[in-house]
């Protein structure tokens, strides 16, 4: 799938693609007697890529939530960029 976002083109996989990949992973790894770990360290050598997985996913739906609570909470017109003050009294 492709996304246009600024005038360039993302191409991603669908959630549903990831999460279905992670159930296979699952499956295989129950099948063979393995944990998930053991799959993903001999097919990647990352140990850690099926928690980092769901991690990420548990991210976006958090991520996904605060965006559209923010959203919904302000109008486009109202936005403006936030600024930083630098305190300068401390000398360069």
């Amino acid at each position: 799938m492709a996304l246009e976002i600024d005038g360039a083109d993302w191409h991603y996989l669908p959630m549903s693609t990831y999460i279905s990949v992670m159930k296979k992973i699952e499956d295989y790894a129950r099948s063979h007697g393995v944990s998930t770990s053991t799959v993903c360290r001999n097919a990647t050598g990352n140990a850690r890529l099926m928690v980092r997985m769901q991690r990420r996913i548990g991210q976006l739906d958090t991520d996904v939530a605060r965006l559209e609570a923010y959203m919904a909470g302000n109008e486009a017109t109202s936005l403006e960029y936030p600024t930083v003050e630098k305190d300068r009294s401390a000398g360069v």
